[in-house]
């Protein structure tokens, strides 16, 4: 059985059988990037979204993307008269109201290089890539995600 050892270069690993001096050892097998801060972005892949990155909502036939600040907290919904709630990301001028979406949707939450999306009890639900969300359990969302609220679909990218 071989077991593996770091070497001097932060980039590889090799056995630790004795075949370190031998040139014929087969060659060194890579396990992960370099130590420069990506660590955190290459185990999170198409999740990971970085901390001053902002976020892009694409809408249907609408010409330029949603840009979202960074920001722990995002209430996405529509306004109108009767909005009590706090809703930071109106979609009201999307035909949210005839799309079904609610007055306090869902909530879009980042932490450290992630953004993930959380149902608020929706009355015509919240979709990621085809699957509804079950309430107040946040979803992990990936670059190019398709979020659905009601029948308004968005596609998010990480830029």
């Amino acid at each position: 059985m071989i077991s593996w050892s770091r070497t001097d270069n932060d980039d590889e690993t090799q056995p630790s059988d004795g075949w370190q001096d031998d040139p014929d050892r087969p060659p060194t097998i890579k396990t992960r990037p370099k130590r420069d801060g990506n660590l955190v972005r290459y185990a999170l892949g198409k999740a990971y979204l970085g901390s001053t990155t902002p976020l892009l909502i694409y809408i249907p036939d609408v010409q330029l993307p949603l840009v979202i600040h960074p920001a722990p907290l995002i209430v996405m919904g529509r306004l109108d008269a009767d909005t009590t709630e706090d809703v930071s990301l109106d979609l009201t001028p999307y035909e949210a109201h005839a799309k079904g979406v609610s007055r306090l949707h869902a909530v879009l939450h980042r932490t450290e290089g992630t953004i993930s999306i959380e149902d608020m009890e929706s009355a015509n639900g919240t979709f990621v890539n085809g699957r509804r969300l079950i309430p107040h359990q946040p979803h992990l969302l990936r670059d190019g995600d398709e979020i659905v609220l009601g029948t308004l679909s968005l596609r998010v990218a990480f830029q």
